[in-house]
């Protein structure tokens, strides 16, 4: 389970609330990666794209603001293979919430992100890719600011987002932040369309250093005691831009990486993200196929054979469920192929990205205070 209770930090946000208050913040889910149990193809390739270009950019601004190649960075990358069309399912299996900005407040839908460091609404001014979302209004706002700077982006297949830098007041389930940056986008491109984008803007959740333009950050406090059981182990983070910690294993019906294993925890990836060889290696015990005819770093398992596997954190094993390990049937297969939730990619080579597939089934604290990532289990 997706939970921001706990000591969340987001770079564009200021505020402080003690360890032992509790703020919650209620989030829903579009449909994910299928429709009736058949894999929807299209979506999981795009959202593949997307997750690729998202890490390309987050390297990219670390660099900037760093003066530092990130360690995580490939040296050199091949490309996933990506249509001239833009990426119409990109965000379908994201995770939202609602935030408020300006004096009086202007209430935003926001796909909450822990792999990314952005806050960014649309425009007022935004003429073009804007419709059917709420747009921010700094002419509404006796507390926004003009910070008279723009910032530049790249979202889905190179598509550019761009706009302009505001400060104002914000709230997030309760609390008070005066005076925070954000990014106003115009125009907003096709990746973002109201029909398979229905959150209004972003909001990330990861560390400053990855950050489009310089912000500040956010801290919720508190867990909720009632949705999981046992107690949680935590995990310090790694560096200071991603959400990033070390796994000791990941395996299926035996081990097939172990040791000091980087694993970004990612709530705006659908999936689990590794790298080729590693992910080769996993689906052939496990008696996979790799499928490029589907796309790129995907593989198939036969549905009733689905594997059991877990990730180690702190030396203890947090288990996928056979549900959610598998994206859907493969369209055609008569119900007996499902694509697998792990996939591989060449950007990450020295890491993984541990998204929704892990995800459903931990209750996962974010401690920004501590620098750490907790798990518990579900009760």
């Amino acid at each position: 389970m997706l939970s921001l209770i706990p000591l969340v930090a987001s770079p564009f946000l200021l505020s402080v609330v003690a360890a032992s208050s509790h703020q919650r913040v209620d989030l829903f889910k579009r449909s994910g990666l299928s429709q009736d149990g058949v894999a929807d193809i299209q979506a999981i390739n795009d959202h593949l794209n997307y997750l690729e270009e998202k890490y390309l950019n987050n390297f990219a601004a670390y660099e900037k603001n760093t003066g530092l190649q990130h360690p995580l960075a490939p040296a050199s990358l091949s490309r996933r293979q990506v249509a001239s069309e833009p990426l119409k399912h990109a965000h379908k299996s994201h995770w939202y919430g609602s935030i408020q900005v300006g004096t009086p407040p202007q209430t935003f839908t926001v796909d909450i992100d822990t792999g990314t460091s952005d806050f960014i609404v649309p425009s007022s001014s935004c003429s073009t890719g804007c419709e059917g979302h709420k747009a921010y209004d700094p002419a509404k706002s006796s507390t926004s600011h003009e910070l008279n700077t723009s910032f530049n982006l790249t979202y889905g297949n190179g598509t550019p987002l761009s706009g302009e830098v505001y400060s104002d007041d914000v709230t997030l389930v309760g609390l008070y932040a005066a005076n925070q940056t954000f990014g106003a986008a115009s125009p907003y491109p096709n990746v973002f369309n109201s029909s398979h984008f229905p959150a209004d803007g972003l909001l990330g959740f990861a560390f400053e250093s990855i950050s489009a333009y310089n912000g500040s950050s956010l801290s919720l406090g508190g867990v909720n005691a009632s949705i999981y059981t046992g107690d949680a182990t935590y995990v310090p983070v790694v560096g200071d831009s991603f959400w990033e910690v070390t796994s000791d294993a990941i395996r299926g019906s035996q081990i097939f990486v172990a040791g000091n294993i980087s694993a970004i925890i990612d709530s705006g990836s659908a999936v689990i993200v590794g790298p080729t060889d590693d992910v080769a290696k996993f689906y052939e015990i496990e008696d996979g196929t790799a499928s490029p005819q589907l796309g790129e770093g995907l593989y198939t398992v036969e549905c009733d054979k689905t594997p059991v596997m877990s990730l180690s954190f702190g030396g203890r094993p947090f288990y996928v469920s056979t549900e959610t390990f598998s994206l859907g049937y493969v369209p055609g297969t008569n119900n007996t192929l499902c694509v697998g939730g792990i996939v591989a990619s060449d950007v990450t080579k020295d890491f993984w990205i541990v998204g929704d597939v892990f995800m459903q089934n931990v209750y996962s604290v974010f401690d920004y205070g501590n620098r750490s990532v907790g798990f518990a289990l579900l009760s």
